[in-house]
């Protein structure tokens, strides 16, 4: 209903029916991620729903940006720009991006942005760990297809030659990364652009390839980060080994 980047909602119906196909045909997103939600045994609200009603959900929220005739437009299928919400719930006292932050301040933090060590989430490995794209790849959309598969290669530990030489490994050969939440096993690829105490893992290594059948999230932090509530999977560390 409402497109990244601008605030034209527009209310577009199904226009033809999903094939029938024997076994199962084609599912929306909605009943993917409802499949999803009730194999995992989660509550009835996060998978006894359906397209409609998400859509109507989003309509109520938005009501007090919507008027009564842009309603009765939206639902006859015409676009209509939501009214502004300036200066709500943007998360600073001033409802405004705050180059000077009173707030971060108040916590220990420098008042303005700039360079602060990372702390890992917790974490004592040696390396840090820089779970990067995939060149192979735009994103991560269709990753896992064959034809990416095939063009990506191999998961594979990117690692300076010194930490290689320190560690007694070359190329080819295996490493063990791990850090109290999991480990997994990889081959090394010597990589002298490589700063010193960082491996590299390029893509998103699918779990069939990794002896230990996880993926590389399993060594990153489900914590949030103590300042603005994001993901701090980007400060995950690990210790690195050579594999028996």
């Amino acid at each position: 209903m409402v497109q990244h980047g601008h605030r034209v909602m527009q209310f577009a119906r199904r226009a033809v029916a999903p094939p029938a196909v024997e076994g199962g045909g084609p599912r929306s997103n909605v009943e993917t991620f409802a499949a999803i939600a009730k194999k995992l045994d989660l509550p009835r609200e996060t998978w006894d729903v359906t397209e409609l009603e998400l859509c109507e959900e989003l309509l109520e929220a938005s009501r007090a940006r919507i008027s009564d005739d842009e309603m009765k437009r939206l639902r006859a299928g015409e676009p209509v720009k939501l009214a502004p919400r300036e200066l709500q719930g943007w998360g600073t006292p001033s409802g405004k991006i705050e180059l000077w932050s009173e707030a971060a301040k108040s916590k220990g933090q420098p008042p303005i942005a700039t360079y602060v060590e990372d702390d890992g989430a917790g974490d004592r490995g040696r390396y840090v760990l820089v779970a990067a794209p995939s060149i192979a790849t735009h994103n991560s959309t269709y990753v896992h297809s064959a034809r990416h598969v095939k063009k990506a290669g191999p998961p594979l530990a990117h690692l300076n030659p010194e930490d290689a030489k320190e560690l007694g490994v070359a190329e080819g050969a295996k490493v063990r990364l791990s850090n109290t939440r999991g480990a997994l096993t990889l081959a090394v690829a010597i990589a002298p652009g490589m700063p010193r105490g960082l491996v590299r893992v390029d893509g998103v290594p699918r779990a069939v390839d990794v002896p230990e059948r996880i993926g590389l999230n399993a060594l990153s932090s489900g914590a949030t980060s103590d300042l603005g509530s994001g993901n701090v999977l980007y400060s995950a560390r690990v210790d690195v080994a050579a594999a028996s």
